[in-house]
C-alpha cells in the first residue's frame, strides 16, 4: 500500500500596485509637449515678436508725450490676444490631430486627469505670455520716460494687470473649449475666429441690442475692466454659451470617444 502526498503550492505574492502619476508631472509633460512641437515653438516666437514689434515702433515714434501704462499694455497685447486662444485649442486637439491619444491614455487611463492637465498647462502658458506682455509694457514706459525726461504715469496699474490676466485666462479657456468640442486643430481655430465675429454682425442685424446677451467679446471686455454693474446676467449668459457649454460638451466627448 502506497501513500500519496499532496503538496500545496505557496500562494504567489501579489504584485505591488503601480504608483499613481502625480498631476503636477502630467502638467509638466503637457507643457513640454506644447513647446516641443514645431507649431508650439512657432507660436511662442510669433507671440514674442508681435509683442515687441509694436512696442518698439511706439518707442521710436513718441510725438505727444509718453503714454501711460494702460496704453503701453494695450499696444503690447493687441495681437497677443489673438494667439492666446490657439494655446488652448492646440492643447486640446494635439492628441487627436497627431494620433497620440492611444499612447497617452494608455499611460494615464483616467482621461479626465489628462484633460485637466492640458487645460492647466494652457493656462500656465497663457499667464506666462501675459506676464511677458505686462513686463515689456512696464519696461517700455520706463524707457520712454527716461528718453523724454518725464515721470512715468502708472495710473491704476493693479486694475490693468488684473484685467489683463483675466482676459488671457478667459481667452485660453474659450480656445480650449472649442478645441475640446471640435477635436481638430485647423477646424477649431477657424470656428473660433469666425463664429463670435459672425454673431456680432448677424446678431446685431437680427436682434439689435439684445444680441449683446451672446456677445462674448463684450462680456470679456467687461470682465477684464471689472465693470459688471447692470450687466452681470448678460456676461454670465455669454460666458456660459461660448465657454462653458462647448467645454462640457468637448470634455464629455473626449471621455467617451473611441481611441484607435
Amino acid at each position: 500500500m502506497t501513500a500519496t502526498t499532496t503538496t500545496t503550492a505557496a500562494p504567489q505574492a501579489a504584485l505591488p500596485a503601480a504608483p499613481r502619476i502625480p498631476f503636477s508631472r502630467i502638467v509638466s509633460v503637457e507643457l513640454r509637449k506644447s513647446l516641443d512641437t514645431r507649431a508650439g515653438a512657432f507660436l511662442m516666437v510669433a507671440t514674442v515678436l508681435i509683442t515687441l514689434v509694436p512696442v518698439g515702433w511706439q518707442l521710436t515714434h513718441l510725438t505727444d508725450g509718453v503714454p501711460d501704462y494702460d496704453l503701453w499694455v494695450s499696444t503690447a497685447r493687441g495681437g497677443v490676444v489673438l494667439f492666446l486662444p490657439v494655446l488652448g485649442i492646440l492643447a486640446m486637439t494635439s492628441e487627436w490631430t497627431q494620433r497620440t491619444a492611444l499612447t497617452t491614455f494608455t499611460l494615464v487611463p483616467r482621461r479626465g486627469r489628462v484633460l485637466a492637465a492640458k487645460l492647466a498647462a494652457a493656462l500656465v502658458l497663457g499667464t506666462a505670455v501675459m506676464l511677458l506682455v505686462l513686463g515689456v509694457a512696464a519696461a517700455a514706459l520706463l524707457a520712454a520716460s527716461g528718453l523724454e525726461g518725464t515721470t512715468p504715469v502708472w495710473g491704476d496699474a493693479a486694475s490693468v494687470v488684473g484685467g489683463s490676466l483675466v482676459t488671457s485666462a478667459l481667452n485660453v479657456v474659450m480656445g480650449a473649449a472649442f478645441g475640446a468640442a471640435i477635436a481638430q486643430s485647423a477646424a477649431a481655430i477657424t470656428v473660433f475666429l469666425v463664429a463670435p465675429t459672425l454673431w456680432q454682425v448677424a446678431g446685431t442685424a437680427l436682434l439689435g441690442d439684445d444680441a449683446q446677451w451672446l456677445d462674448v467679446f463684450q462680456a470679456f471686455g467687461r470682465l477684464s475692466s471689472f465693470e459688471l454693474a447692470g450687466h452681470g446676467s448678460q456676461v454670465v449668459t455669454s460666458v456660459l454659451a461660448w465657454v462653458a457649454v462647448p467645454l462640457v460638451f468637448g470634455w464629455v466627448r473626449a471621455l467617451r470617444r473611441n481611441v484607435s
